[in-house]
């Protein structure tokens, strides 16, 4: 017996229902910070019932991902396709749109960024290439509006502004939805605005940061904390063995446990350090009379140590879920510190109010940590010049 097209939508409302109760739980909570218990009790039913419309929570996250992928494309298909306006016209739409969708969609919109890679190989490699295709057909209009672009420049641009809308899934601020828009589309705006010099895309000026590498002077405990982070970021925290990670530098795992208690342990060290090396560039900055001196010089420190940093960069961001709730908490707190310094000095020269610097400034952050992670742009040869550009344009300081 058929279904009625009344039980039909009823159906329909509980499949969306679900996806975007998990789409909220997967943003804030991870993939393997999620159950299926969770996801059924916030959305008020029972487990058993949840797989009546999803298999399991891995096809739960595949249809939440490419559903928000399949809504992007769309969004920028239609925009383009508009008769009348002109190409820098519909780039202004485009923004627009994709900011109401950030904000109405907080989750389901940027979870490919970080929680794609769950994901079975098939759905990662349909999903890339739909987004591969999204961006290559913004790419293309920004060009016809800006023909001085190379199309590896468009692309640059287009992801640092795709970066903006998903930066949204980073922090809880929430600005009324009107002025939220508004926001992330005058930041988006100015990024595809950017006049591009010698220093944006000069493929002459060679990038000093590289990955690091495990070296033999360097201390056990050093050569640790670099080959964790770099398995954790290939396997994933919880497929990585302590004797792998006492395998890469040459100890028995009883060995790495004279250095590290736990794999948490090595995490959290290298998040640590990391936070500590930002508080000291922070402190040596605090003596400038200028503030927007000052946040230059927090944007250009941010962006050096991500780039020395870059396994615990997309490790932290994707594996922090497993550390203990007390480590977690002081990552937190330091990571709040430093932000709240770069907030409060965006607002000493701008009339942004607390909420949208943190909304801009949490922009500017997800640009860099996005550029690390993306193979695409990751081994650019002027990176950092382009990141400090990038970061400084986004939250809109003059040259």
């Amino acid at each position: 017996m058929s279904a009625t097209p009344a039980r039909t939508q009823r159906i329909r409302d509980r499949r969306d229902r679900l996806a975007d109760v998990a789409a909220e739980l997967f943003r804030t909570a991870g993939y393997h910070g999620v159950g299926v218990n969770d996801i059924a009790a916030a959305a008020g039913i029972t487990g058993p019932a949840l797989y009546r419309h999803f298999p399991s929570k891995l096809a739960l996250l595949s249809h939440v991902v490419t559903a928000g992928v399949e809504e992007m494309d769309g969004l920028l298909t239609r925009c383009v396709q508009l008769d009348g306006p002109t190409a820098a016209e519909k780039l202004a739409t485009i923004n627009r749109e994709l900011a109401q969708l950030a904000v109405a969609e907080r989750g389901a919109c940027s979870l490919w960024r970080w929680q794609g890679r769950h994901l079975p190989p098939e759905d990662r490699d349909a999903i890339r290439l739909r987004t591969r295709k999204l961006m290559t057909g913004w790419a293309d209009l920004l060009r016809v509006a800006r023909p001085e672009l190379t199309q590896d420049q468009a692309l640059l641009l287009c992801n640092a502004a795709m970066s903006i809308f998903g930066s949204v899934a980073d922090h809880r601020a929430t600005p009324p939805k009107r002025r939220f828009t508004a926001l992330l589309a005058t930041m988006a705006d100015r990024v595809l605005a950017i006049p591009l010099s010698s220093e944006l895309g000069d493929v002459r000026a060679r990038n000093e940061h590289e990955h690091r590498q495990v070296r033999d002077t360097e201390g056990k405990k050093e050569q640790l904390l670099v080959a964790a982070m770099r398995l954790f970021r290939e396997q994933g925290f919880r497929e990585t063995s302590v004797e792998e990670i006492g395998q890469a530098v040459g100890l028995a795992p009883a060995s790495v446990y004279r250095h590290f208690p736990s794999k948490a342990d090595l995490l959290y060290a290298a998040g640590l350090r990391m936070a500590d090396q930002l508080a000291a560039d922070a402190l040596a900055a605090s003596g400038e009379p200028d503030p927007a001196v000052e946040l230059d010089r927090l944007l250009r420190s941010f962006v050096d140590k991500v780039l020395l940093n870059r396994d615990l960069t997309t490790v932290y961001n994707t594996e922090v879920s497993h550390l203990p709730a007390h480590q977690r908490a002081e990552l937190v707190r330091v990571q709040r510190l430093w932000v709240a310094r770069m907030m409060t000095l965006l607002r000493s020269i701008s009339e942004l109010d607390e909420v949208d610097a943190r909304v801009s400034v949490q922009a500017a952050l997800s640009v860099v940590r996005d550029f690390i992670r993306t193979g695409r742009f990751s081994q650019r040869p002027a990176l950092a010049a382009e990141l400090v550009l990038l970061t400084r344009t986004i939250l809109g300081l003059s040259d």
